[in-house]
């Protein structure tokens, strides 16, 4: 299936979810206290799913002391694809593997908003809702 990774997550109440991110000024600021020292700067940014699954997949959780390397690399390579590309194939064993480090990872409100856009066809219940 083809997902858009660089959908924004949502919160509760609709609003896209932000986080901090911090950046380098491109140029060197020199003060006598400071010679040739970048200048850090902060500024929200959307969480997009692509932010979401890859980190769910390069965090180390308690649960995964006796993953092989094996599967970290399988990890690691779907990492990369999610980089690369904003609307990869991902077949079902893949959204698997997300679906589960997201939710070891992270809260309900992004493991919710996250599933859905992993998986639209699997919507809960509205009794649940």
């Amino acid at each position: 299936m083809e997902i858009d990774v660089t959908q924004p997550l949502k919160s509760f109440s609709g609003e896209s979810l932000e986080e901090l991110e911090r950046y380098d000024n491109p140029e060197f600021v020199s003060t006598e206290e400071t010679p040739d020292e970048k200048v850090q700067f902060i500024r929200k940014i959307h969480i997009t799913l692509r932010s979401v699954c890859i980190n769910a997949l390069r965090s180390v959780v308690d649960s995964d002391k006796n993953v092989s390397g094996v599967e970290k690399n399988k990890w690691f390579v779907l990492a990369m694809r999610l980089q690369k590309e904003d609307k990869p194939f991902l077949k079902h064993d893949e959204i698997a593997i997300l679906k589960t480090r997201i939710g070891k990872v992270y809260g309900s409100e992004v493991v919710g908003r996250a599933y859905e856009l992993l998986d639209p066809e699997e919507k809960p219940d509205k009794k649940d809702v």
